[in-house]
């Protein structure tokens, strides 16, 4: 159940940053936290940071290991024995869905651990 919150969170807070990502003063380049003496603590932000790098790394075990099989499928196929030994049948699209998120969820993991290493270099 816990994990299943987290995704939810993770969704709409992935939705909400796609609305931001539109403003014309979204970056191409990431910005990484400073620390300073009036900013948030340095053991405060990597312990932020690594309990999200660890609710990532839960989320791709528990998608990696759930079911996911072309039996639940082949019903939206026209003609799923046809269909079955093509590429382009109802399996196909929705394993490239899961495999696009599943980079996506790769690509913002190395995301947070590019914002860890840049936070334990600083003094």
């Amino acid at each position: 159940m816990i994990i299943i919150t987290m995704m939810i969170q993770l969704t709409i807070q992935l939705t909400n940053y796609t609305n931001i990502t539109n403003d014309k003063y979204m970056s191409r380049e990431t910005i990484y936290p400073t620390i300073h003496l009036n900013g948030t603590p340095k053991n405060e932000l990597l312990d932020n940071y690594y309990q999200i790098a660890i609710a990532l790394e839960k989320l791709t075990k528990t998608i990696s290991e759930s079911t996911f099989h072309g039996r639940d499928y082949y019903p939206q196929d026209k003609d799923p024995i046809k269909d079955a030994l093509m590429d382009d049948n109802a399996f196909s699209r929705a394993y490239n869905q899961r495999l696009k998120h599943l980079r996506n969820l790769n690509d913002f993991s190395i995301y947070i651990a590019n914002h860890i290493n840049h936070i334990l270099e600083q003094d």
